[in-house]
């Protein structure tokens, strides 16, 4: 049994149960309807909103990258593009951040020796700039938006 509900803080969680007939325990005290109460009593919160029991053969929208951007529409886990545009940013924000680092250390070695920093220059500032790529503000889609990863972050 699957069950999908929105969080207090608007987030959306997924709770899958083990099989009754897998939990000894449970397995011949109560009927089917029983332990269905028994699992949301025990695992959905009290403020839960958007409470739905899903198929057994629900899978979720994509992979787990944009699972902080799930939301409950009409009863569907779907993305929240805004959302998962927030979390791609910090995606590049964290490789970002490993990369500044190592052309800072490229440019103080070209100014000790005399050597031309443009290009170093050039490519901190492409880093800079990736979080401001207008495709992520276009991509409508999270296939469209996995897409999006500037040339300056594959160094």
């Amino acid at each position: 049994m699957m069950i999908a509900y929105t969080r207090a803080d608007g987030g959306v969680s997924i709770v899958v149960s083990a099989p009754k007939e897998a939990i000894e325990e449970f397995a011949g005290r109560m009927t089917v309807k029983e332990y269905r109460r028994h699992v949301h009593v025990r695992s959905i919160p009290a403020d839960a909103t958007d409470v739905v029991y899903l198929p057994t053969n629900w899978s979720p929208p994509c992979d787990r990258s944009f699972r902080d951007a799930w939301v409950m529409n009409a009863g569907q886990v779907s993305i929240h593009m805004p959302k998962a545009r927030d979390i791609w940013r910090g995606k590049m924000r964290a490789k970002r951040a490993l990369l500044l680092p190592l052309l800072d250390v490229q440019f103080q070695r070209a100014q000790e020796t005399g050597a031309c920093t443009a290009g170093i220059v050039s490519a901190k500032q492409a880093l800079r700039d990736v979080t401001q790529d207008p495709a992520i503000e276009a991509a409508q889609t999270p296939e469209e938006l996995r897409a999006v990863w500037p040339d300056a972050l594959s160094g």
